[in-house]
């Protein structure tokens, strides 16, 4: 069994994974995965998580978008805006 690779799918992979490949590549690097894809469509998975921390989507035995796991972490409040917001709900 061959898992297709779509080329939405590749492109994704470029915007959400790796802006620097071409799209040959980026099927490449996708197929890298292809021991993994084939198991998981076996068993009917809907996805597969990549090492990178990317999730193949799957339909069927196609893979039909890429999703970025990784999100930006929150950056935490300054000491002068938390103390400021203390000063404000102590008040009310």
């Amino acid at each position: 069994m061959t898992v297709k690779i779509s080329a939405h799918a590749a492109q994704r992979y470029i915007e959400r994974v790796d802006s620097s490949l071409s799209t040959e590549q980026a099927r490449a690097a996708i197929m890298a995965s292809a021991r993994v894809l084939e198991i998981a469509v076996k068993f009917g998975a809907g996805c597969v998580k990549m090492d990178n921390g990317a999730r193949l989507i799957l339909e069927g035995d196609v893979v039909v978008t890429v999703k970025q796991t990784h999100r930006p972490e929150r950056r935490p409040a300054s000491c002068a805006m938390f103390k400021r917001w203390r000063r404000q709900s102590a008040t009310a």
